[in-house]
């Protein structure tokens, strides 16, 4: 058995090839492993998942955040948008029209920027997110009805916004750039 110290440098070099032959091959062996499982877990299960919740999470959502927003509790708009936060981020802006196009449109509020987004939201994101319309709650006082203040009236946009990339590539190229960061769906 030979002494490490007295390895020659073509046992040194044809040892490194080989380390990198096998990481490349491990390398290319677990990305074909771990796509086939993104696309199964992924887009199968977790997304429906999620997407099945989020309807229902979004009629919750609507009720509590039009209720703070029109108290004008700005703490309590943002636990219901923290609370909520995971696959899919929430921002609201200060947008009173029903139709999809709104000039002058400001956000007002976003799920938390230190929570795990995977791109902070803007305006130019928002026009291709799904919303919903807030609108003003009845105000009751002493079990009735306050007519004084029209229910019904938009007062904002509860936004959508999806916090994962759509494409393996996309989710195993930025998990290659940060591999300990708990963004997106690994």
């Amino acid at each position: 058995m030979r002494n490490f110290v007295s390895l020659s440098r073509r046992d040194v070099s044809v040892s490194l090839v080989r380390l990198f032959f096998l990481l490349v091959f491990s390398l290319f062996v677990a990305t074909q492993l771990n796509h086939d499982t993104y696309n199964d877990f992924y887009s199968k299960r977790l997304f429906r998942l999620h997407t099945a919740d989020l309807a229902t999470l979004a009629t919750q959502m609507t009720t509590k955040l039009s209720f703070f927003l029109d108290q004008g509790s700005a703490e309590g708009v943002q636990n219901v948008l923290d609370a909520s936060f995971g696959l899919f981020g929430f921002v609201i802006t200060d947008c009173k029209v029903v139709d999809r196009e709104c000039q002058g449109e400001k956000i007002l509020f976003t799920s938390d920027r230190s929570l795990p987004w995977q791109q902070t939201p803007d305006l130019r994101m928002l026009a291709k997110a799904s919303f919903a319309t807030l609108r003003r709650p009845p105000l009751v006082k002493g079990g009735v009805v306050d007519r004084s203040q029209p229910a019904g009236e938009p007062i904002g946009r509860l936004y959508v916004v999806s916090n994962v990339p759509k494409r393996f590539a996309d989710d195993y190229m930025l998990w290659l750039l940060a591999p300990f960061s708990d963004v997106v769906a690994r």
